[in-house]
Parts: structure tokens; sequence; C-alpha cells
């Protein structure tokens, strides 16, 4: 097992904080993978999971296959995972 130098928790992190905290599932699969091939869609929605869990997004359904990902408070969100070149 290797060790992901930027979780995928973080990468989606970064991806709603850039979409102004609202972004397609598909949409963030897609831009996660661009910049990282072995993830997997099945890595992203297992981590959006644990993401709704913890209370940090919130996952709607639009139709039977797309869901809409939502930041839910982004204050409560530690700044010093991010790097300023992440938020850029």
């Amino acid at each position: 097992m290797s060790w992901r130098a930027n979780p995928i928790r973080n990468r989606i992190l970064v991806a709603l904080l850039k979409r102004k905290g609202e972004i397609i599932d598909d949409d963030l699969t897609r831009l996660i993978q661009k910049n990282d091939q072995s993830v997997s869609s099945k890595n992203v929605e297992k981590e959006l999971m644990n993401l709704e869990i913890a209370g940090v997004v919130s996952i709607s359904q639009i139709t039977r296959t797309r869901k809409r990902v939502k930041l839910i408070n982004k204050e409560t969100l530690n700044p010093s995972l991010f790097t300023k070149e992440d938020l850029k």
C-alpha cells in the first residue's frame, strides 16, 4: 500500500472550495482522476460517504445517477490542511 501525498479527502474539499461549495459527483470524480489516474470512482464515493457522515458535506440526488455534493460549513475546515496553491 502506498501513501498519497494529497489524500482524496483534501482533494474533494479543495474542489468544493474552488467551485464555491457545490459540485456534481461525476465532475468531482473526473477532476480528481485528471490529476491521479489511480483513484477510482468507488474511492471517491467512499470518501464522500465519510465526509457526509462527519457532517462536512451534504449529498442530494438530482437524477437517478447524478448527485449534488454541497459543502455544509466551510468555517469548520482547518485552513492548515490546504496550501495557497490548492485554493488558486
